[in-house]
């Protein structure tokens, strides 16, 4: 097994950036080494949903915190990468004002880059820096407000910023636009298969999929900082694929989930998740248990008379800690 890693490690380092000779570092090795296994093991924990993880595909090479040197320059920042020791190479970086507020904090703030990724794309390369700093974060006895938000697939989000005197805003962004081009993209890389381009297609859902979620995060994590001191309760998924009744393989929860954490922290904003059980059949006002209540996307409480979005009723719920 660990013969069969570092072969495909090497076959990542040769073929994606080509040269007479390549030495990498023994620990940039056991980190690439460790990811192979980690990704095995995160499958088998989430019920190995779909194919098994496959590697050898020579598209990424990940070094460590010392491998990677960010620089500012005339056209806005390079990126000095030491794929072989004593020569390094020089990339330019081309990037959003997103990434420049973060460098330009490596460069002349308190930040600083750790292990890092260098991921080959149709003859591009894209690098995924791993960027730390300190951050100051409200404890959550000292949060007046806390924002629900409940993940789904009708609507991609529903946020409910919730006090103890009752509910101040909501929001819901639909997840229809958004599971159709997903479902269009995934066709259109099945009928791919033969002639080659389903790899192309499969970077384009990707990357489409990472926009959205990027874009639905930050809209969430906006409304937490506007009305600062304020929390944010997410869904525990943990176990969402083992517990589900109708689980969902293909939706980006994981990753909806964890841009929601990091950026959250970043803006000072605690994050607590919350267990979700009977969250979506509970009402929110009255406190019934009501599966019945619920009807697509609408609830309307049987026992009191309560009409409002599911999934905010579900995002209320959350808010308030979770459904005792």
């Amino acid at each position: 097994w660990g013969d069969v890693q570092e072969s495909w490690m090497k076959d990542v380092a040769r073929d994606a950036f080509p040269t007479d000779s390549i030495s990498l570092r023994a620990h940039e090795r056991d980190q690439a080494l460790y990811k192979v296994s980690e990704a095995f093991g995160g499958w088998q924990e989430r019920g190995c949903p779909g194919d098994r993880p496959t590697f050898g595909d020579k598209q990424f090479l990940r070094l460590c915190h010392c491998g990677v040197e960010v620089r500012e320059n005339e056209q806005g920042y390079g990126i000095k990468a030491r794929l072989e020791p004593y020569n390094p190479e020089w990339f330019h970086a081309d990037i959003g004002a997103y990434q420049a507020e973060w460098l330009e904090q490596v460069v002349n703030g308190p930040a600083s880059v750790g292990a890092s990724e260098l991921h080959l794309r149709h003859g591009d390369i894209y690098a995924h820096l791993t960027i730390s700093t300190e951050i100051e974060v409200y404890e959550a006895n000292d949060v007046s407000r806390w924002l629900g938000v409940d993940l789904g697939e009708r609507a991609l989000y529903a946020a409910a910023l919730c006090t103890s005197g009752g509910v101040e805003q909501v929001k819901v962004e639909s997840g229809r636009q958004f599971r159709h081009t997903r479902e269009r993209l995934k066709d259109k890389r099945d009928r791919a298969q033969e002639d080659g381009r389903a790899g192309a297609i499969e970077d384009e859902r990707q990357r489409y999929t990472d926009q959205v979620c990027h874009r639905a995060t930050r809209e969430i994590v906006k409304i937490a900082d506007r009305n600062q001191p304020c929390g944010l309760r997410v869904e525990d998924l943990t176990n969402y694929r083992k517990t589900a009744d109708d689980p969902i393989h293909d939706w980006p929860y994981h990753k909806l989930r964890t841009q929601l954490s990091y950026k959250a922290l970043e803006a000072g904003i605690p994050v607590e998740a919350v267990d979700p059980r009977d969250s979506s059949t509970t009402c929110r006002k009255c406190g019934a248990y009501s599966p019945a209540s619920r009807d697509g996307d609408e609830w309307r409480c049987l026992q009191c008379g309560y009409t409002v979005h599911a999934d905010v009723n579900a995002a209320i719920n959350i808010a308030k800690g979770g459904v005792s």
